[in-house]
């Protein structure tokens, strides 16, 4: 029995140096990383309360291009050619980024008439859907992207 106790452990430790190395992109000790997206070579990611690119060139060494920090914590990220969305979290908010050269990506629009966390991002047309964490789901003029604005809200739980 104690033979296989040891071997059992021996296993789990060789397997474990085995794992998959993640990284973190935050600063914040046990803060997650919420959200990325690849766009043309790109990768964008949310870290703590900045959105985050990094040009995937080489993709076993990507380099950090730009950093934003939005007026509002980002949650949630939707792209949709040169443009993307950022759903904030906790204090609410939607931001609107142009995303054409991701060396100098930069907010057009910030909405701040969403109080909550938005999830999940989905488009139709020239509407963008968005979930947040008080049972509602908003809906997003986006025709104009600098000038996207909440048209609906509709709660999903009654």
């Amino acid at each position: 029995m104690r033979f296989f106790n040891t071997l059992i452990l021996f296993l789990c430790c060789f397997l474990q140096t085995r794992a998959q190395q993640l990284y973190h992109l935050s600063q914040i000790s046990g803060n997650p990383n919420f959200d990325v997206k690849f766009r043309n070579g790109t990768l964008i990611g949310i870290n703590s309360f900045t959105i985050r690119f990094f040009d995937l060139q080489n993709q076993l060494s990507p380099q950090a291009i730009q950093s934003i920090v939005p007026p509002s914590w980002p949650f949630s990220l939707y792209t949709n050619g040169n443009t993307m969305y950022s759903g904030g979290a906790m204090m609410g908010g939607f931001g609107v980024y142009d995303i054409s050269d991701p060396f100098t990506a930069h907010l057009i629009k910030f909405e701040a008439s969403i109080p909550s966390t938005i999830y999940q991002m989905c488009q139709q047309g020239n509407y963008l859907y968005a979930d947040g964490n008080q049972d509602t789901l908003y809906v997003i003029d986006i025709t104009t992207p600098a000038s996207a604005s909440v048209i609906n809200r509709i709660a999903i739980n009654s």
